[in-house]
């Protein structure tokens, strides 16, 4: 399915499915840009598995210490 596919069918569904303002959001973030499908064959796998590293990284920062409870009156 082409992305233009893609898009044809997310706008179909706005309204009834999807919220049309977020349909448009998306359709304009997509504007201009070729997401058709690609092969797992095709996908780069190591700056899939870096993206995942930094977002764990991020996500774990200063969480080192215990999260405090609040005392209950």
């Amino acid at each position: 399915m082409s992305s233009f596919d893609a898009l044809t069918e997310l706008r179909r569904s706005a309204g009834t499915q999807l919220d049309p303002e977020y349909v448009e959001i998306l359709a304009s973030l997509l504007a201009g840009r070729d997401f058709s499908y690609r092969h797992g064959e095709d996908a780069d796998f190591d700056a899939e598995l870096a993206l995942d590293a930094r977002i764990d990284e991020h996500a774990s920062a200063g969480t080192t210490r215990a999260p405090r409870i609040a005392a209950k009156a």
